[in-house]
Protein backbone atom coordinates (compact mmCIF):
# COMPACT_ATOMS: atom_id res chain seq x y z
CA UNK A 1 0.00 0.00 0.00
CA UNK A 2 1.31 3.66 -0.75
CA UNK A 3 2.13 5.65 2.10
CA UNK A 4 1.02 9.88 1.80
CA UNK A 5 3.75 9.92 4.32
CA UNK A 6 6.90 11.77 2.66
CA UNK A 7 4.89 11.15 -0.86
CA UNK A 8 7.51 13.12 -3.55
CA UNK A 9 4.55 14.19 -5.83
CA UNK A 10 0.48 15.22 -4.81
CA UNK A 11 -2.07 13.72 -5.94
CA UNK A 12 -3.40 15.12 -9.17
CA UNK A 13 -6.51 13.62 -10.07
CA UNK A 14 -6.35 15.30 -13.66
CA UNK A 15 -3.42 13.44 -14.24
CA UNK A 16 -5.00 9.92 -13.09
CA UNK A 17 -7.48 10.64 -15.78
CA UNK A 18 -4.86 11.39 -18.67
CA UNK A 19 -3.05 8.39 -17.47
CA UNK A 20 -6.70 6.35 -17.67
CA UNK A 21 -7.31 8.14 -21.18
CA UNK A 22 -3.62 7.16 -22.36
CA UNK A 23 -4.22 3.32 -21.40
CA UNK A 24 -7.82 3.21 -22.97
CA UNK A 25 -6.03 4.91 -26.31
CA UNK A 26 -3.02 1.93 -26.45
CA UNK A 27 -0.24 3.41 -24.52
CA UNK A 28 1.67 4.75 -26.59
CA UNK A 29 5.06 5.74 -25.03
CA UNK A 30 5.73 8.73 -26.78
CA UNK A 31 2.18 10.19 -26.08
CA UNK A 32 2.03 9.34 -22.39
CA UNK A 33 1.26 11.94 -19.65
CA UNK A 34 4.10 14.02 -17.98
CA UNK A 35 6.85 12.92 -20.60
CA UNK A 36 9.97 13.45 -19.35
CA UNK A 37 8.95 13.22 -15.59
CA UNK A 38 8.96 9.28 -15.19
CA UNK A 39 8.88 8.66 -11.81
CA UNK A 40 6.06 11.12 -11.20
CA UNK A 41 3.67 9.27 -13.60
CA UNK A 42 5.07 5.79 -11.98
CA UNK A 43 4.25 7.39 -8.86
CA UNK A 44 0.89 7.83 -9.98
CA UNK A 45 0.00 4.87 -11.37
CA UNK A 46 1.10 3.15 -7.92
CA UNK A 47 -1.58 5.43 -5.92
CA UNK A 48 -3.64 4.06 -8.64
CA UNK A 49 -2.91 0.57 -8.80
CA UNK A 50 -3.56 1.13 -5.31
CA UNK A 51 -6.79 2.47 -5.27
CA UNK A 52 -8.05 -0.51 -7.79
CA UNK A 53 -8.32 1.35 -10.75
CA UNK A 54 -5.57 -0.54 -12.73
CA UNK A 55 -3.65 -3.38 -12.08
CA UNK A 56 0.09 -2.87 -11.99
CA UNK A 57 3.69 -4.31 -11.28
CA UNK A 58 5.60 -1.55 -9.77
CA UNK A 59 9.25 -1.87 -9.11
CA UNK A 60 10.18 0.11 -6.14
CA UNK A 61 12.86 1.62 -3.84
CA UNK A 62 13.53 3.18 -1.04
CA UNK A 63 14.21 7.49 -1.12
CA UNK A 64 16.30 8.57 1.60
CA UNK A 65 12.87 10.31 3.01
CA UNK A 66 12.08 7.04 4.19
CA UNK A 67 9.38 6.86 1.25
CA UNK A 68 9.02 4.11 -0.79
CA UNK A 69 9.21 5.32 -4.26
CA UNK A 70 8.02 3.74 -7.67
CA UNK A 71 10.88 3.44 -10.08
CA UNK A 72 9.29 1.89 -13.02
CA UNK A 73 5.69 0.33 -13.56
CA UNK A 74 3.78 -1.55 -15.62
CA UNK A 75 0.08 -1.81 -15.87
CA UNK A 76 -1.14 -5.09 -17.01
CA UNK A 77 -5.23 -4.19 -17.07
CA UNK A 78 -8.04 -1.50 -16.20
CA UNK A 79 -10.14 -2.79 -13.71
CA UNK A 80 -13.68 -2.53 -13.36
CA UNK A 81 -13.58 0.28 -10.96
CA UNK A 82 -10.78 2.31 -13.99
CA UNK A 83 -13.20 1.88 -16.84
CA UNK A 84 -16.14 3.64 -14.58
CA UNK A 85 -13.73 6.09 -14.31
CA UNK A 86 -13.36 6.58 -17.59
CA UNK A 87 -16.73 6.01 -18.53
CA UNK A 88 -17.72 9.36 -16.44
CA UNK A 89 -14.09 10.94 -17.00
CA UNK A 90 -15.70 11.18 -20.61
CA UNK A 91 -18.25 13.37 -18.98
CA UNK A 92 -19.14 16.67 -17.34
CA UNK A 93 -19.34 14.95 -14.02
CA UNK A 94 -15.40 14.57 -13.84
CA UNK A 95 -14.84 17.97 -13.32
CA UNK A 96 -17.66 18.87 -10.98
CA UNK A 97 -16.17 15.42 -8.88
CA UNK A 98 -12.23 16.93 -9.31
CA UNK A 99 -14.27 20.29 -8.20
CA UNK A 100 -15.90 19.14 -5.61
CA UNK A 101 -12.41 16.88 -3.81
CA UNK A 102 -10.04 20.24 -4.48
CA UNK A 103 -9.59 20.53 -1.16
CA UNK A 104 -9.59 17.77 0.18
CA UNK A 105 -6.07 16.17 1.84
CA UNK A 106 -7.67 12.39 1.98
CA UNK A 107 -5.12 9.30 1.30
CA UNK A 108 -8.37 7.88 -0.52
CA UNK A 109 -8.80 10.19 -3.05
CA UNK A 110 -8.84 9.00 -6.04
CA UNK A 111 -11.41 6.35 -4.92
CA UNK A 112 -13.45 9.19 -3.76
CA UNK A 113 -13.32 10.77 -6.31
CA UNK A 114 -14.28 8.28 -8.42
CA UNK A 115 -17.65 7.58 -5.89
CA UNK A 116 -18.24 10.95 -6.27
CA UNK A 117 -18.32 11.06 -9.67
CA UNK A 118 -20.34 8.21 -10.07
CA UNK A 119 -23.18 9.38 -8.02
CA UNK A 120 -23.20 12.64 -10.03
CA UNK A 121 -22.97 10.67 -13.14
CA UNK A 122 -25.76 8.46 -11.87
CA UNK A 123 -28.13 11.89 -11.17
CA UNK A 124 -27.33 12.44 -14.45
CA UNK A 125 -28.70 9.15 -15.53
CA UNK A 126 -25.28 8.28 -17.95
CA UNK A 127 -24.74 5.10 -15.62
CA UNK A 128 -27.11 3.14 -14.09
Amino acid sequence: MTSSKNAPYARDLGLVRDILLWLEAGCVWADRPCAGDEPRLYYHIMIMRDAGLVTAAILTDSAPSGFIEAVDARVTGITPDGHDMLQVAHTPAWQKSVDALKDAALPALPALALEVARQLARNAGILP
